[in-house]
């Protein structure tokens, strides 16, 4: 078992089911990287907090901090100091998933590996001249824009993330012609 999740509907079920769920793993000799604090080591195993849109929580930071507190493990397989973590977003099979769940953070991950893969070819490939034009082109619809929109048909994008896609694809067609 690689990943996991688990929907639950308040931060109570949280905290009983992280216990739960790390002891039940263990009796299928499977391992939860929860972090230490005694140890120091980090939690690898993560909480996404998803608040209610009722709310009106419009940034990360107001979110009540008691909210998003540390889970603690505690019993006596667990050492003093087990815990596991929460995250604003986090990356499932290449896809940003944020606890507001927009896709911005998606985008501008994808638009960032995609510039980085354009930016490594840039001076070789893409603008050399005995390369046929219709070659690049080619590769470009075929790498580039498979990595920037992989996963978009299920996106819900404003104009904001539609226009932040067409400036990255205009200035890789810019320096491709």
């Amino acid at each position: 078992v690689d990943d996991a999740a688990f929907i639950l509907m308040n931060r109570e079920d949280a905290v009983k089911a992280a216990t739960l769920i790390v002891r039940h793993f263990r009796k299928f000799g499977l391992t939860i990287h929860v972090g230490n604090r005694v140890k120091g080591s980090p939690s690898k195993t993560e909480a996404l907090y998803v608040p209610s849109m009722c709310r009106g929580i419009k940034r990360y930071e107001d979110i009540p901090a008691e909210e998003i507190a540390d889970i603690a493990l505690v019993g006596d397989e667990f050492p003093p100091g087990t815990y596991m973590s929460f995250t604003p977003t986090f990356k499932y099979l290449g896809t940003v998933i944020s606890w507001d769940l927009r896709e911005v953070k998606d985008i501008e991950a994808r638009i960032k590996s995609a510039n980085k893969l354009f930016g490594s070819a840039k001076a070789t490939f893409w603008s050399n001249a005995r390369v046929p034009f219709a070659l690049r082109m080619r590769f470009y619809k075929a790498i580039i824009v498979n990595v920037l929109l992989w996963g978009g048909e299920s996106w819900a994008i404003q104009s904001k993330e539609v226009q932040a896609l067409r400036v990255f694809q205009f200035r890789c067609l810019r320096s491709i012609l």
